[in-house]
């Protein structure tokens, strides 16, 4: 049983060894592409426009705008049927109908 716990704890090891060389590999390979990126002009060009870019917002103000409207109404119609209904007479022959 020692013996057991003791491959088993060389295997855990090792397996953690080769997941780490395993990492550094695509590490470096990916900061050799983003270090080529960034020394590229057109890219470094290419990113200062998307960063100064203006967002167009206005159509997104309208939609906003149109559901405050909106919201509105319901919160007015929802006001005027609770008046309603506070002003009913429960005496009132016709009360269940209306």
């Amino acid at each position: 049983m020692l013996h057991y716990d003791r491959g088993t704890q060389y295997t855990s090891a090792l397996y953690r060894n080769t997941l780490r060389k395993n990492e550094e590999l695509p590490d470096s390979i990916v900061v050799e592409v983003i270090v080529k990126q960034v020394s590229n002009p057109k890219f470094a060009a290419m990113m200062q426009e998307k960063i100064s870019m203006k967002v167009d917002i206005s159509a997104i103000e309208q939609e906003i705008a149109a559901h405050e409207k909106q919201l509105r109404q319901s919160y007015s119609v929802k006001a005027r049927l609770m008046e309603e209904i506070d002003s009913l007479d429960p005496d009132d022959k016709h009360y269940m109908k209306r």
